[in-house]
């Protein structure tokens, strides 16, 4: 599989990449929401990883204040520090941070079946 991910911290989005490596899969690093959003439609990959903080138009921003730009074909796992009150669909599967290996690989195996 080919997953995006992207935080607003660089660190936390090479932590990311490094986690999509170790299950097998291939990552694409994306810089703020506009990459991502432009990565995802134009490598046609199966997935994001998302941080619950990005950069949008310059500014870490809650990527709940920006939901409503995705397109209805944006299917991503969002990673959340906090207690996770909202349920998972078939376009956004939450799960807590730190990830580890083996709740990342779940997470993508049970999303690929939504």
């Amino acid at each position: 599989m080919e997953i995006i991910v992207t935080s607003s911290d660089k660190h936390i989005t090479e932590a990311f990449a490094s986690i999509v490596v170790a299950s097998g899969n291939i990552a694409r690093q994306a810089t703020n929401f506009d990459q991502l959003t432009h990565l995802y439609k134009d490598a046609k990959a199966d997935l994001a990883l998302v941080d619950e903080y990005v950069n949008y138009k310059n500014k870490k921003t809650n990527i709940f204040q920006i939901l409503g730009n995705l397109s209805d074909d944006f299917t991503f796992i969002l990673a959340m520090n906090d207690r996770i009150n909202e349920e998972s669909n078939n376009k956004i599967y939450y799960i807590n941070k730190p990830i580890g290996l083996n709740v990342f690989e779940e997470a993508i195996r049970t999303f690929a079946y939504m």
